[in-house]
């Protein structure tokens, strides 16, 4: 039996089984943010939230939930994802494989037919400059920008939750330098 839905759609009942197994996270206060259902609260994910769902959760979380397609498209995304974000030695070899994994994933999404709205700048990006920058400057995990995020983060702690350059600007000129958010 074919399945009726489309290619980039999660049934309901693997939605609830990913909701589920949601609830069996426990993390401890060094691992930064609680876990939050991908399902649930995907609209409120960081960047922090992501990597640690790629990299940590999403293999028990999607464990027998997609499709034999996505599944593969999972896989492609998440070598990519563990490569450019992860503390392994930079080597030629591994630039070339993660930029094939996000070639691949970005073939197979145009063969599925994913809808277009998927094509994003991050995907091209993470395809065409990624590799370039890698060859160029060394591994992208030492320039990710996750230092961004969090004084972003802190801003809008200080100004409320809207955020505008000049306010930033002048809270980043007037108080505090990048360098007290870079922890190596």
């Amino acid at each position: 039996m074919q399945n009726k839905y489309p290619i980039d759609v999660i049934t309901h009942a693997q939605r609830q089984t990913i909701r589920d197994r949601s609830g069996h996270f426990r993390v401890t206060s060094d691992f930064g943010r609680n876990y939050k259902c991908v399902d649930k609260y995907i609209a409120s994910y960081r960047i922090e939230d992501w990597l640690h769902f790629v990299c940590v959760h999403s293999h028990y979380v999607f464990y027998g939930t997609l499709s034999p397609d996505l599944e593969k498209m999972w896989k492609l995304l998440q070598k990519a994802v563990m490569h450019y974000f992860g503390r392994e030695p930079w080597t030629d070899d591994g630039s070339r494989a993660a930029s094939d994994s996000m070639l691949k994933y970005a073939s197979l999404m145009e063969e599925k037919k994913f809808p277009d709205k998927m094509f994003t700048i991050n995907l091209h990006i993470s395809c065409c400059q990624l590799p370039r920058q890698e060859r160029e400057r060394g591994a992208a995990s030492r320039a990710i920008e996750l230092v961004m995020e969090r004084a972003c983060g802190s801003f809008k702690t200080v100004i409320g939750r809207t955020t505008c350059r000049l306010v930033m600007a002048n809270e980043l000129n007037d108080n505090i330098s990048l360098e007290h958010w870079i922890t190596f």
